[in-house]
């Protein structure tokens, strides 16, 4: 049988995340987020997708002016 210590350290989980910036990103900028993400095994990270321009924002509701967002859709490994 085994303790509780081996099931805990077997538990291991993938996270689903979204980043999203009201700002134009570019390639540096990624690779940035990228590198910081290494150190909690970063399993994958798409390419940048672009919502189309809108008046307010739903996730930033302190932008006052028009304006679009980046997304990068993450999966980061997590282990007990």
């Amino acid at each position: 049988m085994k303790s509780f210590r081996e099931y805990l350290t077997e538990s291991t989980k993938d996270h689903k995340l979204t980043l999203r910036f009201a700002a134009e990103m570019n390639e540096e900028d990624v690779n940035r987020i990228e590198r910081f993400l290494g150190k909690y095994d970063l399993i994958s990270m798409s390419r940048t997708s672009t919502t189309p321009v809108t008046k307010n924002p739903l996730f930033f509701i302190y932008i006052l002016q028009v304006t679009f967002m980046q997304l990068h859709q993450l999966i980061i490994y997590y282990q007990r």
